[in-house]
Parts: C-alpha cells; structure tokens; sequence
C-alpha cells in the first residue's frame, strides 16, 4: 500500500502551523440575525466549524439593524431602523459582539455603502434615502436618474459632498456606539457602473476641477471620489477607535474593479488608507480564478487580502451533493479546490460568501471537518498501524522522488472521507478517474491542477451511490494532449 512520505508529514504539520493564525470569515446575511435564537445558531455553526470571525450585515439598504444614537456623538445618524428587524427592543448588532466575543469570535459591521435601496418596489416607496433624499440618486450618461431595475437597487452619487457627509455620520456614530466592535465591513463602496456617476452636483464639480487639472479624465475623476471617501472614513474610524479595523469587500480583478466600478482597491493598500480588503472572487471557472489569484499575488499585500469564496447555489439547495441532486456545475468539492488554491498563495485567509447559503444541508460542518479543522488536516497518525508515516516502522515512499515526471498518487482516510494526495508534474486540466478491478467506473473528475502537490477530498460513494470496499483500484490521469493516460494503482481500506 502507497504511504504517506516525510514530505507529505512535514507539509501537513506546516499547514496546520498556518492554519493557527488564518481568517476564516463568514458574510452573514440581515436574515440570520434579526432574532437572538438566530445569531446563537449562527455563532454555534461558526465555532462548532472552527471560524475566526463573522461578517454580519447591518446596514442593508440605508437602514439600521443595530441602535442608531447609541451614545451621544457629533455624529448625527437619521437613517431607520430596518424593517427586517420585528422584536421592537432588540440591538442583534450589540448581542452578535457580546455573545461571539464570548467565543473567542472577531466581529465586524457589514455595511452597503452607495446601494441604498432594495429592489423590491414596496420596500423601494418606503425606503430612507428615496423618501428623504432623492435628489442623492445618481444619473447616467445620459443625465438620466438611474432605474432602480438597473442594478441592485439606486446608488447614491459617490460625487455629491452632502453624500459623504451622509455616510461619514452614519459611520462614525456606528464606530461611537459600539466601541468593542472589531471592524466596519465596507460593501458597494463603488459606483453601479461605467454608465453612472453623471449626477449634475457631480459633473459640475468635475468641470470645475478640470480647469485646475486639465489631463484629468472622468474615470480618474470617480475614482478620487470613492477613495476620498475610503480615506476619509479611515482616518474618521481610527480617530475614534485605533484598533477598529476598516475593510471593504471588493472585485477580485483589479483591473475590472478599477474601470468598471472606480473602485482602486490596490491603491488603497498601497496607501494604508484601508486595513484590509475581501475579494468577491465568485469565479467557477477553474484558470479564470487561479490567473486572478496570480495577479493579487504580485501585490504584495498578501497580509491584508482575504479571498472571498462563491460558497452558495443559485437555486437554493446544498452546495454538499448527495445522489439524488449533485450539482455537476459548483459545489462543495469545486469550493474545496478553491480553499486549498487561496492557501498555496499564503494570503491572510479566505471568507465564505454566504453562511446563510453554505449552511444548507449541512454543507458547512462538512467543510470544517474536511478543511477547517485546527488539528492537522488529518491525523499524522496511520489508522491502518498507528505509525507515524515516514517513521521507521514503515518505507517512506517519496510522492515526488527526483526526476519523477508522472503523476502519482495517495490515497489517505480521513474520518468519513478520503484525501487524496496527487503530484501533478505539469499544471493544466486533468482527467482523473477511479475503477475497480473489474474496470468498473467508480470516480470520475476533471480538474485544474497545479504543478507539484494537489489535494483531492472524495466521500468514498461509487458513481451508483454505493461505498467503497477495502481493495485494490487504480487511477487513470491523463489530459486531452497526453499520448496515454497514466495507471496508477492504489490500496483503499474501507473506513466505515
């Protein structure tokens, strides 16, 4: 039977290491704290799954899930209280600190920024902003105020002063009234899109600028209204509370991020003007997001980005597949692969976007058991002998021995699971499959790996639904260019 080598040991205990000082963040969404029986569940799904901190959204669309005047400040906050809300006393802002500090838990304030209604045209009629200050509500190229259809809602012009006023008095009397709050969560802190921005106050002030700075072009323009915001917010949250951090949830490719929406995100690293930034990095596809971590990459800046991970269904249901509904498009496993790729790169952590959609099914107590565990991935002990693998009580088999240019792979219990363990000798898409001795199609996955270490996870289910028995099998890896596939086999023990 192939064991694990001293490599594999060493890299193990050194991801373990990692893990200790990782941020495994969750956006929570409104919905999962508006009562205390929801944020108790929330906070016991996080620690029993062995997160750092939670995200949780209470500023949803220029309303308040949390107490507004709090203490007096000189920061006025007329906004409302959101209608999500139904228990009339409650602050789940204030009870989400108390009760996730109590578990050792970082909490931070998630807040939409320029989005400031609903789509919902009831909720739209109703809403602070359009009641209140409709003449906020951005134009388009056309000097038409944007349709709440267009997006996600109105935006607000990031390129009207009484707007950031607005928004620096909300802010400031968020970080005044909860002073053990652990960070303000930044998020739409951007303009819809190249087609908005063209509010009248917005491009008056632009012309005017343009006569003391001629080669300023109107994206550059937009751009220095969202960052002088970003800026001023930062320097208004440390005045108040030095150890509050200031972050903001933004669009994984820069370049998108910068031209579409004039959110220049690594500018604001660059000038500290932000504590640390959360990609949306929702990509499925497999060389889409490993080119877009490459590029975050040669930042520098890996401390302070965590990669926020597509960690929902579009249809609703569970992202951990089962026979009767396996999603060949995302899924648990696809999630997987994205975790492992996020700690390669060695950035601060990685966020899952939504709890409220990783939750379902029991999706997220399978990741922790399978990613998210503070011990070692698996344990450093054999279950098959009790050696430690690479001891003397055992051959250490090199995964990749020099000059090695063919796959290989280990195949490792691990609880409920497998871990498989794969050298790839040249980056790009696999085909990987699993049959018994009878050629009988048991696993089959395509994949982009890496050159060198991969990891795999498999719940030891045959492609009928069945369980794996103890046996020899054997591997096939190969991609569409090779002149054959590679055979592989393998020693599987039963493990229930």
């Amino acid at each position: 039977m192939k064991r694990y080598t001293l490599i594999t040991l060493i890299f193990i205990l050194f991801i373990s290491g990692m893990f200790a000082t990782e941020i495994r963040s969750l956006w929570v969404l409104p919905w999962s704290i508006n009562t205390p029986e929801s944020i108790d569940k929330m906070i016991s799904d996080a620690v029993r799954n062995n997160q750092t901190e939670i995200l949780i959204e209470v500023r949803y669309r220029a309303d308040a899930l949390y107490t507004q005047n709090r203490v007096p400040d000189i920061y006025p906050n007329p906004e409302p209280r959101s209608y999500i809300l139904s228990l009339p006393d409650f602050d789940p802002l204030a009870y989400a600190i108390s009760e996730g500090h109590k578990h050792g838990l970082k909490v931070q304030a998630w807040a939409v920024v320029f989005n400031a209604t609903p789509l919902d045209s009831n909720l739209i009629r109703k809403n602070y902003m359009l009641t209140e200050h409709p003449d906020w509500i951005t134009y388009d190229a056309n000097y038409l105020r944007m349709k709440s259809t267009e997006q996600f809602g109105y935006f607000i012009d990031p390129g009207i002063p009484e707007v950031q006023e607005h928004l620096l008095n909300v802010f400031g009397d968020l970080a005044s009234g909860y002073p053990d709050l652990d960070g303000i969560h930044l998020d739409y802190i951007r303009y819809p899109s190249t087609d908005f921005g063209y509010h009248p106050v917005s491009i008056g002030r632009f012309q005017h600028q343009k006569e003391v700075e001629p080669d300023l072009e109107w994206n550059a323009w937009r751009i220095r209204q969202v960052s002088t915001f970003v800026e001023n917010l930062y320097k208004q949250t440390k005045s108040l509370a030095p150890n509050m951090l200031l972050t903001a949830a933004v669009f994984a490719d820069q370049f998108e991020a910068v031209g579409q929406y004039a959110q220049d995100w690594q500018s604001w690293l660059d000038k500290k003007i932000i504590d640390r930034v959360y990609l949306m990095h929702y990509h499925k596809d497999d060389s889409r997001f490993l080119n877009i971590l490459s590029n975050v990459k040669d930042m520098d800046h890996d401390d302070r980005i965590v990669v926020g991970l597509r960690a929902w269904d579009p249809s609703g249901a569970s992202l951990l597949p089962n026979i009767f509904s396996e999603s060949r498009d995302y899924n648990v496993y696809n999630l997987i692969d994205r975790i492992n790729w996020v700690r390669d790169y060695r950035f601060a952590g990685l966020a899952l976007f939504s709890y409220d959609g990783i939750v379902k099914g029991g999706a997220l107590d399978y990741l922790g058991r399978q990613v998210f565990l503070n011990e070692p991935l698996v344990s450093v002990v054999d279950p098959l002998n009790n050696a430690i693998p690479g001891s003397a009580d055992q051959t250490a088999t090199d995964l990749n021995p020099d000059g090695n240019i063919a796959p290989d792979v280990v195949v490792m219990p691990n609880l409920d699971s497998y871990l498989l363990y794969l050298y790839i000798p040249h980056e790009g898409t696999w085909k990987l499959a699993l049959f018994d001795e009878d050629d009988n199609l048991i696993l089959e996955r395509t994949r982009y790996f890496q050159n060198g270490s991969n990891t795999e996870f498999w719940d030891g289910t045959r492609m009928d639904g069945s369980k794996i028995d103890t046996g020899i099998y054997y591997f096939r890896l190969g991609r569409d260019d090779d002149a054959c596939d590679y055979l592989i086999p393998v020693d599987i023990s039963r493990i229930w």
